[in-house]
């Protein structure tokens, strides 16, 4: 690793000698902060159950989002999410790519204008679609509901559905 790293720029490495190994020097990243070590201190002092919770946790908000949709008049899910992540569309889709990937554009714009939800979109299968993360843990199954309803409000400002 090292050979492979090995520069001489002088902003990069100081030659002196160090009581500890200077990993920058192993790493593409060089002197940026290890920040896989925060999360590997975590786990040590609070054991596997609190990461278990957390991921848990979002996971079943991003399950809350898509049954939401499952019922919803107005979104459809695209799929049941695996993880913390839900991808949904409007429900009955429009019959043009271009319109669909317009509206669809349209009311994720008016959504994270609001201030009140904030949703990003993806293309799945050539189509635009609206994609919602669940990554803060005190994120409730009520608050993605609220995301939900939000989109909801647009698309009917909107599209008139």
């Amino acid at each position: 690793l090292r050979k492979a790293f090995e520069q001489n720029a002088p902003y990069l490495f100081s030659g002196g000698k160090r009581e500890f190994p200077d990993i920058g020097q192993f790493t593409i990243a060089c002197s940026q902060r290890i920040d896989a070590l925060k999360t590997w201190l975590t786990w040590k002092a609070y054991s596997s159950a609190l990461w278990d919770g957390l991921t848990t946790g979002v996971c079943e908000v991003a399950h809350a989002a898509f049954e939401y949709c499952a019922r919803s008049r107005v979104l459809e899910p695209v799929h049941e999410p695996q993880l913390n992540i839900l991808c949904f569309r409007l429900r009955p889709r429009p019959r043009s790519s271009a319109a669909s990937d317009r509206l669809h554009w349209q009311i994720k714009e008016a959504v994270n204008a609001s201030g009140r939800a904030y949703i990003s979109s993806t293309v799945l299968e050539g189509r635009r679609v609206f994609r919602s993360v669940v990554m803060n843990p005190r994120t409730t199954a009520n608050d993605i509901v609220q995301v939900m309803k939000e989109v909801e409000r647009a698309a009917r400002r909107i599209s008139g559905r």
